[in-house]
């Protein structure tokens, strides 16, 4: 029989919505097609009762979808469940509160032991602390699995919450993508705690090295657009590195509620003719952008992993991110730069960086990015899996 693992997720993409990552249920798919590990989604959703449907459009939108049995992810085919756990709008506050995760299992748990009867996996995973972690916590009591818990974002006052000392105490294996959090819980869990980041796919890898062009600065940022993003900073120093005589574009990748002010920014400055905004775009698309570019700029605080960074590395880009968050860790100023957010730092890395400072860190970090092969990581991943497996027989 085929190992099954049921897991529990509060962000994963769902068709229709914004768009959110899918790193959770990428591995899972990956987990099947390489080794045959079966898999479901549970999403905790919000209970939105029928008359609330009719106050907003969105609302109404996110009924109709929620009310679903049969939703599969529309990339990987997995099946996705929706659980009604929380009130309409409090998922987020879940996220962080170990007060609102018990109340909402007071009030649903039922219906997801219910739904557990008779179909009881090997293994639960939570892919956050609160409210998942919480779930697969309570979850495992009653049906005496063990769980995998995932921690994301910055170390804050819910990891030594009663609560949330007590999910990852009883987790049999908890990683991390983030080597902040890794940093801060190694003290007390590094005998089950492993920092696993997020694969790359060989498609990513490439071959041949790239070449900067002393003078000129081709910029580029891939992620949402929010003001956490920082992107305006990056705007911000078009005009100064200008005015010192660069030729200077940037590539602005993806799309978000910060666009338009970012488009009046660029305008205010007088350099929207440098900022070229794509908007949400593939990853074929996005390798093709990277072609044409050679710093990977994205000041993004704070970032509990940022996948973008190691594509861009693994194709050859400079990068530079934020201090103490995000790739910072993974990659260091030998392989690129990292900076506090702030104009003026930004400004005077570019303008120092020399294509032969260019081709030796752009080289180290190609070779530092082999480690985040994709395969390696699942089979780490399936490992764990055989392990916990092994240890509850």
């Amino acid at each position: 029989m085929p190992l099954s693992v049921l897991n529990f997720a509060s962000f994963i993409p769902v068709s229709g919505l914004p768009q959110e990552n899918d790193i959770s249920i990428k591995i899972y798919a990956d987990l099947k097609s390489r080794y045959g590990v079966e898999s479901e989604f549970y999403k905790p959703v919000p209970h939105i009762p029928s008359w609330m449907g009719k106050l907003t459009p969105e609302l109404k939108k996110r009924q109709r979808i929620f009310s679903s049995n049969t939703y599969r992810d529309v990339k990987y085919g997995i099946k996705v469940n929706f659980p009604r756990f929380n009130m309409p709008f409090q998922n987020k506050l879940s996220i962080q509160s170990h007060k609102l995760a018990k109340l909402d299992y007071l009030l649903y748990g039922r219906q997801i032991e219910k739904s557990m009867e008779g179909n009881v996996p090997d293994l639960l995973h939570g892919h956050a602390l609160f409210p998942d972690g919480y779930i697969v916590y309570r979850l495992s009591k009653k049906f005496d699995i063990p769980y995998i818990l995932t921690v994301r974002g910055g170390y804050t006052d819910r990891y030594i919450t009663p609560t949330g000392k007590t999910v990852m105490a009883s987790a049999s294996y908890i990683t991390t993508p983030s080597y902040r959090l890794y940093d801060a819980l190694s003290s007390h869990y590094s005998h089950k705690l492993n920092l696993l980041p997020h694969g790359l796919d060989d498609e990513w890898f490439e071959s041949l090295p790239k070449k900067m062009e002393q003078g000129k600065l081709r910029l580029v940022t891939v992620s949402r657009l929010l003001a956490m993003k920082n992107i305006q900073t990056v705007i911000q120093a078009l005009p100064v590195l200008r005015a010192k005589g660069y030729d200077v574009i940037y590539h602005i990748i993806g799309d978000g509620d910060y666009e338009r002010g970012l488009k009046q920014l660029a305008a205010d400055l007088g350099v929207q003719d440098a900022v070229l905004f794509h908007g949400f775009r593939d990853a074929s698309y996005i390798r093709q952008i990277y072609k044409e570019t050679d710093v990977f700029v994205m000041l993004s605080y704070p970032e509990t992993f940022g996948r973008v960074y190691f594509e861009a590395a693994a194709q050859g880009l400079y990068v530079i991110g934020v201090k103490d968050t995000g790739a910072h860790g993974y990659l260091t100023d030998e392989e690129g730069n990292f900076i506090n957010i702030d104009k003026n730092q930004l400004v005077s890395v570019l303008t120092d960086l020399t294509p032969e400072i260019f081709a030796l860190k752009t080289k180290k970090s190609k070779e530092k990015m082999l480690r985040f092969k994709n395969d390696f990581i699942i089979e780490k991943y399936y490992r764990i899996i055989q392990n916990i497996k092994s240890a509850s027989i």
